[in-house]
């Protein structure tokens, strides 16, 4: 059985943005600022990785598909019946399992061509 996904790299494009929760490669929590330029201040999303168990982090992830499905007419027939109740409750702020996370968090990893 695969291990169930809590985070995503930080490197897929327009994923995190300015408030997004994220772990650093040592784990810690950080809290991401961008600054007027759009940059990273210090920091490299290389290393980084958005953190799906803050809801924030769900909230940033539903929106990331929002946008990508909305650019693409493809993008948006992909994603099935279920794949859009689970960006809902994200969204939404709703309490979420660990397999919904797990679920939402592969969702984006297909949708950035990662899987």
């Amino acid at each position: 059985m695969t291990a169930l996904l809590s985070t995503l790299q930080g490197d897929i494009p327009g994923l995190v943005r300015h408030g997004s929760p994220c772990r650093d490669a040592l784990k810690r929590r950080v809290l991401i600022q961008i600054n007027e330029d759009g940059d990273y201040p210090g920091l490299g999303l290389g290393g980084m990785s958005l953190d799906l168990s803050d809801p924030t982090g769900r909230v940033h992830a539903a929106w990331w598909v929002r946008v990508v499905s909305i650019e693409s007419s493809a993008v948006w027939r992909s994603i099935g019946g279920d794949d859009w109740y689970l960006v809902a409750l994200a969204e939404q702020n709703a309490p979420m399992s660990p397999e919904q996370i797990d679920t939402l968090a592969r969702l984006v990893l297909r949708l950035a061509g990662r899987v």
